[in-house]
């Protein structure tokens, strides 16, 4: 993992503080986090989060994504450059840090339609229905570098048999 150089001494500890890039962008305004969830999903029906990266030069770190889930057979999957119609409801990038407020201008919506194509970027199952330690939650961990100018979808789909609560969180940096 790199690390950044806080540039200062730490007192009690006397050495050098460093801090993991997305530490560091937390403090620098410039991490972020956006959720959608639905508290009555049917089956075989999913959750969007549909992310149109501007044509800015920025590279955005899709970090973490956070899913919870009462079912037991949930899937997660990120797509790259589908083709969809943009979804009606904007989702609002609330930044991580509160002491000192930055703004993403990485253009979020929930429910788009008529979604096809693209490129399977990840994907993966999670739910007590799978072979897992955590018991209905998932986190992906690996880090997406999102490219500027281009669209990205993930997609949560409920495909137990019941209808479902189910949560979904994403962690960028910028």
């Amino acid at each position: 993992m790199f690390t950044k150089l806080f540039g200062k001494v730490h007192v009690s500890r006397n050495g050098l503080v460093t801090l993991s890039d997305y530490h560091a962008h937390t403090h620098e305004s410039a991490a972020f986090t956006a959720r959608v969830s639905d508290a009555t999903l049917a089956a075989a029906a999913s959750l969007y989060l549909q992310l149109q990266c501007p044509d800015d030069g920025v590279w955005r770190h899709l970090k973490t994504i956070y899913i919870y889930t009462t079912g037991t057979d949930a899937n997660l999957e990120l797509n790259e450059a589908p083709t969809l119609t943009t979804g009606s409801n904007a989702v609002s990038a609330i930044s991580r840090n509160r002491a000192k407020l930055g703004y993403s201008d990485l253009v979020i919506f929930d429910d788009p339609t008529g979604i096809s194509a693209g490129t399977v970027l990840d994907s993966f199952d999670i739910g007590t229905g799978h072979a897992s330690a955590d018991g209905g939650n998932g986190e992906s961990d690996r880090e997406f570098i999102l490219a500027p100018n281009t669209r990205y979808l993930l997609t949560l789909k409920n495909n137990d048999v019941g209808t479902e609560v189910l949560n979904m969180r994403m962690d960028w940096y910028e």
